[in-house]
């Protein structure tokens, strides 16, 4: 069976910009002076990069550790041979 013709006068892509379209837009054009500063000074870029990457990193590790403090009401990690646990006291409970 045969497709109908398509109409070139009837596009796929939506007309209006989403915010994903724009935030995309903006990064690409700051990425254009980032990557000619990286060229010139490609050690420096290398450590810039490394530094920033390092710094999502942790960040989504520690969104995940405030977001299981949160549902669980503990945290608990080692230090050395020490195990160091941090716990929220209910609301009603007195000091």
């Amino acid at each position: 069976m045969r497709d109908p013709t398509r109409d070139p006068r009837r596009r796929s892509a939506p007309d209006q910009p989403t915010w994903d379209s724009v935030l995309l837009s903006y990064v690409m054009i700051a990425a254009i002076p980032a990557v000619l500063w990286m060229a010139a000074n490609p050690v420096t870029g290398l450590v810039a990069v490394g530094m920033i990457a390092s710094l999502g990193l942790g960040a989504r590790k520690a969104a995940g550790l405030i977001r299981c403090f949160y549902q669980c009401g503990r945290l608990a990690f080692d230090v050395g041979d020490a195990r160091v646990t941090v716990c929220r006291r209910p609301a009603e409970e007195p000091c």
